[in-house]
């Protein structure tokens, strides 16, 4: 992928936080591979052990904010 200095600091902070907590923020202009690099955190926190739940809206969805988080009946 050719990022690894910022997945190196993924793995520490998914390291570090396996006493606590930890957050990550991606941002950035589109196109730049902000997805790729979430998933490639995904598949690690997911091989440390962790359970990974993950959620995206429908591409209709995407300009509504925290449409994922939404309760559904």
């Amino acid at each position: 992928m050719g990022r690894e200095r910022e997945l190196a600091a993924v793995a520490g902070l998914l390291e570090a936080a396996a006493g606590g907590c930890a957050a990550l923020v991606l941002e950035g202009e589109a196109g730049i591979g902000k997805t790729t690099f979430w998933l490639a955190g995904l598949d690690r926190a997911q091989a440390l052990g962790y359970r990974v739940l993950s959620c995206r809206p429908a591409e209709i969805e995407a300009s509504l904010p925290h449409t994922p988080l939404g309760a559904r009946k």
